[in-house]
Order: structure tokens, then C-alpha cells, then sequence
């Protein structure tokens, strides 16, 4: 079970089913000129800085989908503070470094909401999906039994379809 990204579907051995699929959303203090928005477009970011949380090779592609998602809305980031983790990069955030993108299943759980608010981006609600993977040869009975199992529950999930 992990996050798909665009290079997931370069991926010939590899079958999956997307499980849910997560906004993301604009992370920014709540002095930011665009705090008191419902929603933004991913335009309305740019000029700003951007506090990115630093990928390695190691990662499923989120790199390219994001650079993608910045490339079509015109732009690239201006890349002001890399952090190791998440919460290093909503502290920067809630310090004015910048804003960060980030899905909802993290920015519902924002601790220090007094300081940063979360912005939804509009046209990109179902950003982050994250799917059940497996390698198409793979003919272990359990994970077999696994599949069918998810299968059966989108099916009642999507009413029957």
C-alpha cells in the first residue's frame, strides 16, 4: 500500500487499485496574503516561496507529478527551505519561510492551527491517491485472497458497480 504517482503507470509488471485519492492542499501561515481564501489555484502560488520537504531516489515519483503540476500551471517553485520531514516543514511554514503542499490526510491533523491554515487547490482534489500495488506475477495465494478482498470492497464502496 502506497502513494501512485505518475510513474506508476510506467510500471508494466506492477497492477494496482486505487484505494482513495486525497486533496492537496496549501499549506501557509496565517499571515499570508492568501490566508483568508476558501480555495486557491495553483497559480495564485506563484512568487511565493515554496518549503519543500526533501525525495530521494528512493521515492515513487512524486518529484515529477509535482514538478508536472507546476510546469502546467506555468511556473516552477521558488524553492526557499528543504526539510526532512513534515513537521519541520509546517514549522517553517507557521516561521514565514514559505507554504507548503501537502495532502489533507496531513493537513486534517495540523497541530498548530493558530499559526498555518490550510488552503484546498482547486482542480486538484484527488492529487495523492494511494493504491494497493503488486507485482502482476506474483501468485502467492494470500496476496491473490488480498485483492479480492479490496476488489470486492470498491465494488460495494462504488454501490455495486
Amino acid at each position: 500500500i502506497l502513494y501512485s504517482f505518475d510513474d506508476m503507470e510506467d510500471m508494466e509488471e506492477m497492477d494496482y487499485i486505487v484505494l482513495k485519492e486525497y486533496p492537496l492542499l496549501a499549506v501557509v501561515p496565517i499571515s499570508h496574503p492568501l490566508s483568508h481564501r476558501t480555495s486557491i489555484k495553483r497559480t495564485d502560488l506563484k512568487g511565493y516561496p515554496l518549503v519543500d520537504i526533501k525525495k530521494n531516489e528512493n521515492r515513487y515519483g512524486e518529484t515529477k507529478t509535482i514538478a508536472n503540476a507546476f510546469a502546467n500551471a506555468g511556473f516552477m517553485p521558488n524553492v526557499q527551505y528543504v526539510s526532512d520531514d513534515i513537521e519541520t516543514s509546517i514549522l517553517a511554514v507557521s516561521a514565514g519561510l514559505g507554504y507548503a503542499l501537502l495532502p489533507s490526510y496531513i493537513t486534517d491533523n495540523i497541530v498548530i492551527r493558530e499559526k498555518v491554515t490550510a488552503i484546498p487547490i482547486e482542480g486538484e482534489e484527488k492529487q495523492i491517491p494511494v493504491v494497493a500495488a503488486w507485482h502482476r506475477a506474483n501468485d502467492n495465494p494470500a496476496m491473490i485472497r488480498f485483492v479480492e478482498m479490496i476488489q470486492k470492497s470498491q465494488t460495494i464502496k462504488n454501490g455495486g458497480a
